[in-house]
Formats: structure tokens, C-alpha cells, sequence
């Protein structure tokens, strides 16, 4: 749960649209083909998370 948190508010901050965004995810995951990259969520993920 606290990573889908964390992929939403990364999300929001970027203003990118968070329904279309996790639907081309799962669409791909479904294809077996790699998710959309997500630039910059690494260093949102370690501020959310305290790493």
C-alpha cells in the first residue's frame, strides 16, 4: 500500500494524470512488457519512505 502511496503522490507532484498513468502500468504488465519509466521516483520514494 505505501508504494502505490507513494507512486500517487509522486504523481500529483509531476501533475501528470494518476488513472491514465497506473492503467498504461497495469496495461503493460498485462502484456508482459516494462512499465512506463517514472524519472525522478527514486528520490521521492527515499524522502516518503526516511531511506
Amino acid at each position: 500500500m505505501s508504494q502505490m502511496l507513494t507512486v500517487v503522490t509522486f504523481l500529483k507532484s509531476q501533475r501528470r494524470n494518476v488513472l491514465e498513468s497506473i492503467t498504461k502500468a497495469v496495461g503493460a504488465a498485462r502484456e508482459y512488457k516494462p512499465a512506463p519509466s517514472l524519472p525522478g521516483l527514486t528520490q521521492v520514494s527515499q524522502l516518503v519512505v526516511g531511506a
